[in-house]
């Protein structure tokens, strides 16, 4: 089901995908394992075709907007592929 939900999500025109939830079942045994790519499907899929994943967002039963802009700010950490990011929805 993940991967169907990916290739949906990454045949659509956006540049980002924001989640509040973990995205792969997987991820729920890190650290203590690293899964391979293939277990990851949804990171795989999406990344893939160069679409953010801007993960555990919180807050988002606060937007009513059907469309808002937004801006994340991810902090640069030197060799990670991945950084934590302020996120912020600005409502037209």
């Amino acid at each position: 089901m993940e991967g169907k939900a990916a290739t949906w999500l990454s045949e659509q025109d956006i540049k980002a995908v924001e989640f509040d939830f973990p995205q792969d079942y997987n991820i729920r045994f890190m650290p203590g394992r690293h899964p391979s790519v293939k277990e990851l499907p949804t990171h795989n899929i999406i990344l893939g075709k160069g679409i953010y994943l801007i993960e555990y967002m919180i807050n988002l039963h606060s937007i009513h907007a059907d469309r808002v802009n937004l801006f994340a700010l991810p902090l640069k950490v030197v060799g990670a592929e991945g950084s934590p990011a302020r996120v912020v929805a600005m409502i037209p």
